[in-house]
């Protein structure tokens, strides 16, 4: 006997060990037993299999009892006047009363060119009822289904298995019915159409097997309004499940809006999907719109606090939520809106070891169209018993009023994605880290502090920004980034780099911001380099001017490695010496140059002349003996000259830049 698999991989097992009812010959009536073989309808322990290449077959308009396995070819439906063969409607109705047999119709066809074919066309209403509470399932192992409008009206009893291929609908009418999305399948759902009055949250439910890459759309709903956010109210309805179970988490799902359209498939970024978080309820009971306070037990599922190795989970759509004193406290928050109307004290746990924990992880990527997290007035970080803080944005939007970071060993933020704007920062004693694969932007409107005691880290593959944008509102913050960089406060994986050409430093107006360089153009790495160094306006940056006035201009400090400050800093002074070889006098001359030029632009020539008057400088006549490693950012060029053809000669070094 055949039973209503919850999940529709069993049913593709069960058919795999049957024996098949074969039909008498390649055209006639599904419905009728003379087709099959043996005179018997396919049903129960039997399944008929059809391939319909090579003949017309067809259906009565309803079935009971009735198993059949569609191995290609086409089906049609008769239609319910005439007596004609013709497309119609067609309805799957269960077994009849007390027979305990599923009415089931599988379709396996090997050809994967889905959309150039179609194996089973019901012009008009394909309708799954259950009339004696019997189980109805429809599977597209492989293939291709085409209805005018879809309608099940037996919630209990009708699975429709999804594999691989198309299934596509012109309208939904009634959608009380499971359809599983089968692990390993890419098939297509589509509903053009959600039907005038349709309640799908009380009556569908879709389910999607781990691994399964395909997709459900619904395509508008009646009178062409956009079915947006109907995925979003579904899956926080519990209506949607991964492996059986109802997961209400948005971040396990992709859902995207094209024009009056929605559709849904799974992340396949994402897939803990036994991670196990206390929900918060609020005081309504709602884990949907809950209202209340995040460290009161009772607004918990359970009555009790998420704390240390327990993560709370918020997820809410609507409703509110607000912080204040986290002490004990672990929260996770995947979507929505949570505000504090004052402070959001982060005080970390008590003698019991605990960590105080709050994360981030929106995936709307539109971050400037929403905010997770409001702080009016400032988000305050102290450790009362020395337990760690640790607050990460993964994905999403924060904005404070000011922050209070006061407990630098025990106090770490994150940011991957997304956006983290603070008005002020009064103190600054903590750990800053911007993660691997992130592009967000943290800025800090104004610096009301020293740094002496914050450390910022940035992991390799990081793109995003960190930003002062003022020192007490009317100076300018680029001192600040390169006091961080020069005095080892600024790290890359961990390890303190003071090499300022290993970030990408811009100043803006009184902004100073620091980034992970990556690819970028000769020319940005020249500006960022004058930026570490506080040459912001057009003149001082300038590649030829000479702020400190040692006689070496931008351009040269830049290429031998001066400090553009400092005229007792011109960079790796030329070393030269006299040599003799074969008697001949040789006047040798070796000179640095940066390891990575190329990528910076820059290029190192030579000159020869006999006197500093009318002196006609010319690059011939020098002779490059080697080369050899200074350090990690510079080789030396050894160069000389035949020093007996002159009676005085010069030697000159050029650096050039070129984009």
């Amino acid at each position: 006997m055949k039973k209503l698999g919850l999940i529709g991989v069993a049913l593709m097992a069960s058919f795999a060990m049957a024996d098949y009812v074969e039909m008498v010959n390649t055209y006639g009536n599904l419905s009728a037993a003379s087709t099959w073989v043996g005179g018997v309808l396919p049903s129960g322990s039997s399944t008929g299999r059809v391939d319909a290449a090579a003949g017309n077959v067809w259906s009565e308009t309803f079935w009971n009892n009735l198993a059949v396995r569609q191995e290609g070819g086409y089906v049609t439906v008769k239609t319910r006047a005439g007596g004609a063969s013709g497309d119609g409607s067609f309805a799957m109705r269960g077994g009849l009363s007390g027979s305990g047999i599923a009415t089931i119709y599988e379709i396996d066809d090997a050809r994967t060119d889905y959309a150039s074919y179609t194996n089973f066309y019901v012009s008009g209403m394909l309708t799954m009822w259950s009339q004696y509470s019997e189980p109805i399932e429809m599977s597209i192992l492989s293939g291709h289904v085409e209805a005018s409008t879809l309608a099940m009206a037996s919630k209990n009893y009708i699975n429709v298995n999804i594999g691989d291929g198309i299934f596509h609908a012109e309208s939904l009418s009634n959608g009380s019915g499971r359809f599983n999305m089968l692990a390993g399948g890419a098939g297509e759902v589509t509903m053009d159409v959600l039907g005038d009055g349709i309640n799908l949250i009380n009556a569908l439910t879709v389910n999607f097997e781990e691994g399964n890459e395909g997709s459900f759309t619904f395509g508008e709903k009646y009178g062409g309004v956009s079915a947006a956010g109907t995925w979003e109210a579904l899956v926080a309805a519990g209506q949607v499940y991964i492996n059986g179970v109802v997961n209400r988490r948005p971040i396990f799902y992709t859902i995207t809006d094209d024009g009056l359209s929605t559709t849904i498939a799974l992340n396949p970024a994402y897939t803990n999907y036994s991670a196990n978080y206390v929900a918060f309820i609020g005081q309504n009971n709602n884990p949907l719109s809950p209202v209340g306070g995040l460290v009161d037990d009772r607004n918990w599922d359970g009555g009790v606090m998420p704390v240390g190795s327990t993560t709370g989970l918020v997820y809410t759509t609507g409703g509110s939520v607000w912080a204040g004193i986290h002490q004990d406290l672990a929260v996770r928050q995947e979507g929505g809106f949570v505000n504090a109307g004052g402070k959001m004290v982060m005080r970390g746990g008590t003698t019991n070891g605990y960590a105080t924990l709050y994360e981030i992880e929106d995936l709307r990527p539109d971050y400037e169209s929403y905010t997770n997290l409001n702080v009016v007035s400032a988000i305050e970080a102290w450790s009362q018993y020395g337990q760690p803080i640790e607050f990460s944005l993964l994905s999403g939007h924060v904005e404070a009023g000011a922050l209070g970071l006061v407990s630098k060993n025990q106090t770490t933020f994150n940011l991957r994605d997304g956006i983290f704007n603070v008005g002020s920062a009064v103190n600054l004693k903590a750990h800053f880290n911007m993660l691997a694969g992130g592009t967000g932007a943290m800025t800090i409107d104004s610096l009301d502090t020293v740094v002496g005691e914050f450390y910022l880290n940035f992991e390799t593959g990081n793109a995003g920004t960190f930003t002062f944008g003022s020192l007490y509102e009317t100076n300018s913050a680029s001192a600040h980034i390169s006091w961080m960089v020069n005095n080892g406060h600024v790290s890359i994986d961990g390890v303190v780099d003071t090499n300022p050409l290993h970030y990408a430093i811009s100043n803006e107006g009184l902004a100073s911001t620091i980034a992970l360089p990556g690819d970028q153009t000769p020319t940005e790495r020249y500006v960022s380099w004058a930026a570490y160094y506080g040459l912001t306006d057009t003149n001082t940056a300038a590649m030829t001017a000479n702020p400190d006035g040692d006689g070496l201009d931008n351009l040269a400090e830049y290429g031998v490695g001066g400090n553009p400050n400092n005229g007792g800093d011109t960079g790796y002074a030329p070393v030269t010496e006299m040599t003799v070889e074969g008697g001949t006098n040789w006047f040798v001359f070796v000179h640095a140059e940066r390891s990575d030029a190329a990528a910076r632009g820059l290029s190192y020539g030579l000159e020869r002349g006999s006197d500093l008057v009318d002196t006609n400088w010319v690059g011939s006549g020098i002779e490059a003996v080697g080369s050899g490693v200074l350090n990690a950012e510079f080789n030396t060029v050894t160069n000389r000259i035949e020093a007996d053809s002159e009676a005085m000669q010069f030697i000159r070094l050029r650096v050039g830049f070129q984009e």
